[in-house]
């Protein structure tokens, strides 16, 4: 459980199923936003990346560089679909947080966009989340799942020796992540907090006019939070066309050692809720001995299912 509002944060929100979510959106200045293909790690909650799989070695890498025998995954090797809309919603909250008493929240005239939120709401926990964003969240998606897989299983170590040896970064193998989603806004607002009580009341109010720039502000339990705790963004005017690239949650695949196999598999993380099955013994006893667990929060075995062991 950790402290930090980027890591309260991302506790609060996955179980949405959207994604990893993302404390920075915003692209490093000089930087594009993040995109499918991008293979990076996630730094006090904002992803940064090494290098992207489907550009060639001389085009536009991030470091100017890419692995020892670097070989790109083509593109139209590979099912996309999307931009597509994904989420309509203004706000999206923890299931710690009840939204109550909107004394305000419009819509351009023009282009239907929403422009505006003010509203309180209250806590029933001792933390909590939230994000508002305007005016949708548009989506991209990988979905050829083996063939992600596979080519991390051939690639991965010269990754590692990357992000080690040629840029000094210490990264352990399950911080390196390949993003196969991403979900995208142009205008959004970010809150996190944790306390000792455990019912809170708190407001938002928030300007994400596309002709303006980003006016966000949170408070709770009639005490303003340090500026650490919420943020927005972008910092700039949008003008009156929407540009879709602030990056609000991520899909990604890692690989990881499990502690009963000295081999490292390929996960999907952050893929949606916890689902589970009891798996009962052999012997008709009946005793919950193990889960088998699929399109989890935390990972997937990408051969279809994990079995734990009792």
């Amino acid at each position: 459980m950790g402290t930090a509002p980027w890591d309260i944060y991302a506790e609060q929100l996955t179980h949405l199923g959207y994604g990893h979510p993302l404390w920075v959106p915003d692209p490093a200045p000089g930087q594009p936003p993040v995109e499918v293909g991008d293979v990076g790690w996630i730094n006090d909650g904002e992803f940064l990346p090494l290098f992207n799989v489907f550009r060639g070695e001389h085009d536009a890498q991030f470091w100017g560089a890419v692995p020892v025998d670097f070989v790109p995954l083509g593109i139209r090797e590979c099912a996309l679909i999307g931009p597509r809309d994904k989420i309509s919603q203004s706000v999206l909250c923890s299931q710690s947080i009840q939204r109550v008493d909107v004394s305000g929240e419009y819509r351009s005239a023009s282009s239907n966009m929403s422009c505006g939120v003010n509203f309180t709401f209250e806590c029933m926990d001792e933390a909590g989340a939230l994000l508002v964003m305007g005016p949708s969240g548009r989506t991209t998606d990988i979905l050829s799942r083996q063939r992600i897989v596979d080519y991390m299983n051939t690639h991965f170590d010269s990754w590692l020796e990357f992000a080690n040896d040629r840029l000094g970064l210490g990264l352990k193998e399950d911080q390196i992540m390949f993003v196969s989603g991403t979900t995208k806004t142009s205008r959004w607002g970010v809150a996190a907090f944790r306390g000792t009580r455990s019912e809170k009341r708190g407001t938002v109010v928030g300007n994400f006019g596309p002709l303006a720039t980003v006016d966000f502000s949170f408070s709770i339990s009639d005490a303003q939070l340090s500026h650490s705790h919420y943020r927005s963004g972008p910092t700039e005017g949008r003008g009156c066309q929407d540009k879709y690239d602030q990056c609000v949650f991520i899909h990604y695949y890692k690989r990881k050692r499990r502690k009963w196999s000295i081999l490292p598999s390929v996960m999907k993380a952050a893929a949606g809720p916890v689902r589970t099955r009891a798996v009962r013994r052999a012997d008709g006893v009946g005793r919950r001995s193990g889960e088998i667990r699929w399109g989890t929060a935390r990972g997937v075995r990408t051969s279809a299912k994990l079995l734990a062991t009792p």
